[in-house]
């Protein structure tokens, strides 16, 4: 009877020697349960940003839009190329994080005082948004949370942030989405644009590169902005008129349109200089070549040129720098209104606000020198903002929730081509206020239907 107590002693303790080891390499790898998160089926949000590709340049301003089915209690935070985890939204302790379900909301808002601007190395950032329908932990991390990844594997690191950070208790059930921006590195051999146009979130915008002439002054109908070789990562798609002026002088002007997913290349086989091109700018015609130097581009003596004394004895040298982004087809053809570029685009991403799934998409290895999203700052940074962003002022705060990003809301249903808002349903056609159902084409009042 001894023997077998102590036969059952020594059982005992080496269990207890093989369980603790156990249990300290699990709480040296975080938490076991990490992945066992709880899933509401009835509740679904999304998250996207203002470019349906998700590809970004430095100097890009980044919009991100969410929603929610359904009432909610919404968290969004970020884990940069750096492997930074930074809070979005909400952005300071007093911000009510509570959206409507089925409307849409807008980070930064446009009477938020911040806009978010890409800038830093090359890399992958990913956006994650948490929802559910009961209040549930926000972190303390205002304005940065302090934690870097260190796992291999992204995904896996944030169902662990998840879980550890925001799961108030076992039983509570969320649901979530995802966004990945792909930031590239800014052209090497080309100037950037000096002018910075705001576009809307719901803008559809391409790319273009000027090559020549070298050094000449870059007008877009009629705003100067920069010089050749230039490119411009981000410009509205349709009909664009470009106007180029030499050192000599020369100018040449033309409409181009801009297309999505396709690159516009403007070089010498297109650009050809006279000295008898007129703008239909005033202020362009006034002004013509501007001193880059004098406008924008300081170093600008530093950097390698083309400058001779003469036009004459000019060396026309074409830049033709390897061009690292150009999407789809670069053929550019002339057309009775300008030149366009021309053969099918290839992109094959998903479309702005596509859900994405909340699984795990296996082992991944991601380069710690990656680009991340700043917010530009003329002004104090307040103490609920997130230390990977910047605040730019010209704009109110605002506290409280984020606004809406939908224009008015219709009591009634419009179908196309209606103008004006109805109380009933309208067809296509119709112009005035129905009460009752209108037929197509019909264009009087009606009572009934």
């Amino acid at each position: 009877m001894l023997r077998k107590l102590k036969l059952l002693s020594m059982t005992a303790l080496i269990a207890v020697i093989t369980v603790l080891p156990a249990k300290a390499d699990r709480d040296n790898n975080y938490d076991d349960d990490y992945g066992k998160i709880k899933i509401d089926r009835y509740l679904d949000v999304e998250i996207w940003t203002n470019h349906s590709d998700n590809e970004f340049y430095e100097g890009d301003n980044i919009v991100l839009s969410f929603r929610a089915n359904r009432d909610a209690f919404v968290a969004i935070y970020t884990v940069d190329s750096r492997g930074r985890v930074n809070l979005l939204f909400p952005s300071s302790p007093n911000d009510n994080n509570l959206i409507s379900g089925g409307e849409t909301y807008r980070l930064p808002d446009s009477r938020d005082d911040f806009d978010f601007v890409v800038s830093g190395p090359e890399g992958v950032e990913t956006i994650q948004i948490i929802a559910s329908k009961e209040r549930f932990h926000i972190p303390d991390w205002y304005p940065t949370s302090g934690i870097i990844m260190d796992w291999d594997d992204r995904y896996e690191f944030m169902d662990y942030i998840n879980t550890k950070y925001f799961v108030r208790y076992g039983g509570q059930r969320f649901a979530f989405d995802r966004a990945s921006v792909y930031v590239n590195e800014w052209e090497d051999d080309y100037y950037r644009p000096v002018y910075d146009p705001y576009y809307p979130s719901w803008t559809t915008t391409g790319n273009l590169y000027i090559d020549y002439p070298y050094g000449g002054s870059v007008y877009v109908n009629g705003i100067y902005w920069g010089i050749a070789p230039l490119y411009i990562p981000s410009i509205y798609v349709g009909w664009h008129t470009f106007s180029i002026y030499d050192s000599y002088g020369y100018g040449w002007e033309s409409d181009i349109h801009v297309t999505r997913y396709n690159t516009v290349v403007l070089d010498r086989n297109i650009i050809h200089t006279s000295p008898t091109m007129r703008s239909k700018y005033k202020e362009v015609r006034t002004v013509g070549y501007r001193n880059p130097t004098k406008n924008g581009y300081p170093k600008y003596k530093q950097t390698k040129t083309y400058n001779t004394k003469s036009r004459s004895t000019a060396t026309t040298k074409q830049f033709t720098a390897k061009k690292k982004y150009a999407r789809g087809s670069t053929e550019v053809v002339k057309t009775k209104r300008g030149y366009a570029t021309t053969g099918k685009t290839t992109y094959t991403g998903k479309r702005a606000g596509s859900k994405t799934t909340y699984e795990k998409k296996g082992k991944r290895s991601y380069s710690s020198s990656g680009k991340s999203i700043e917010r530009k700052n003329n002004s104090k940074r307040s103490s609920g903002t997130s230390g990977t962003y910047k605040r730019n002022s010209g704009k109110s705060s605002n506290s409280g929730k984020v606004r809406k990003g939908s224009s008015k809301k219709s009591s009634g249903k419009v179908r196309k081509g209606s103008s004006k808002k109805s109380s009933g349903k309208v067809r296509k056609g119709s112009s005035k206020k129905s009460s009752g159902k209108v037929r197509k084409g019909s264009s009087k009042k009606s009572s009934g239907k």
